[in-house]
């Protein structure tokens, strides 16, 4: 209830229920093949970038590389 109670209020105070209650609406509207659609046209196969933000004990003992960012 509390997830639910923070999702209101976030939306109600950043957009207004209109547009919570018109996003869920869309929702509903959209299909499996809409999603797939979506993802092949603009995700699979398309080259990507991958950023990471990482405090600088991470950084300096080397627990994060480019090799973690690009694995699968």
């Amino acid at each position: 209830m509390s997830e639910y109670t923070h999702t209101l209020s976030f939306w109600w105070a950043t957009a207004g229920m209109p547009y919570l209650l018109g996003k869920q609406q869309a929702y509903r509207g959209t299909s499996r093949e809409d999603i797939g659609r979506y993802l092949r046209r603009y995700l699979i196969g398309q080259p990507f970038i991958a950023v990471a933000l990482a405090v600088p004990d991470v950084q300096k003992n080397k627990l994060l590389n480019v090799e973690d960012l690009l694995a699968p």
